[in-house]
């Protein structure tokens, strides 16, 4: 039993290896597919409403984050955001972001989308299952439960199209774990605004996947494998 374990682990990462080599040949801008079997369908694609692992999965390859979680080393690295730094009581975070990652669409990915896509999570009406890790954020919590109405009261501010501030109740060490998560994602307004639930459909969903980050620079996309135990 254990040989045919053996081999079929051989078997895989030789397949494996061969589509990195090809992936590595490809000519810039000539597509790349890779088949994942999820085993069901994820139940959505937006970041604000995913609560499922399937839809984690999904979401993860279509939406980068501020950081990344590295789980060779466990430290965050930089993702969307180029660099940060912390205030000395650790209770106010500063983000600068690249500026060249783009949405599916063409448009830049700006401060602003983060912004606006931390607080849909939070938005009452938005009726977001997940939106609790977000409540290190500054009034975060009292605007979800509708004790506030204002957004512009939560601590997370676009100080422009590459700055982004963000402000906790309290210092958090875990503050950058909180904010690599999915339902602190950028979020495409526009797309939103104009089809409603119906943005995610195959025909309307914009995202901003961590292979746009090189789009201009000839790099190939990352890969990530998700599937059974």
């Amino acid at each position: 039993m254990r040989a045919k374990s053996l081999i079929a682990a051989v078997g895989l990462f030789l397949v494996l290896g061969a589509l990195l080599a090809w992936t590595a040949s490809a000519q810039p801008g000539e597509p790349v597919a890779l088949n994942v079997n999820l085993e069901a369908d994820p139940p959505t694609m937006d970041p604000a409403l995913a609560s499922d692992s399937v839809s984690h999965a999904v979401i993860e390859q279509l939406f980068i984050g501020l950081v990344d979680w590295d789980e060779a080393t466990g430290e965050f690295r930089p993702e969307l955001a180029s660099s940060w730094s912390v205030s000395p009581d650790s209770s106010l975070y500063t983000f600068t972001l690249r500026s060249d990652v783009y949405w599916t669409d063409g448009h830049r990915v700006t401060a602003g989308d983060v912004r606006y896509g931390i607080l849909r999570t939070l938005d009452p009406a938005t009726q977001s299952d997940t939106a609790h890790p977000l409540f290190i954020i500054r009034n975060a919590e009292a605007y979800k439960n509708g004790a506030i109405a204002d957004p512009n009261q939560v601590g997370v501010t676009a100080l422009d199209d590459t700055h982004l501030r963000v402000a906790l109740e309290h210092p958090s060490s875990y503050a950058l774990a909180i904010l690599s998560l999915w339902m602190a994602r950028p979020m495409p307004q526009w797309a939103i605004e104009a089809w409603g639930d119906a943005w995610t459909d195959p025909s309307h969903i914009v995202t901003n996947p961590g292979w746009s980050v090189h789009r201009h620079r000839g790099r190939r996309p990352r890969a990530r494998l998700w599937g059974a135990a």
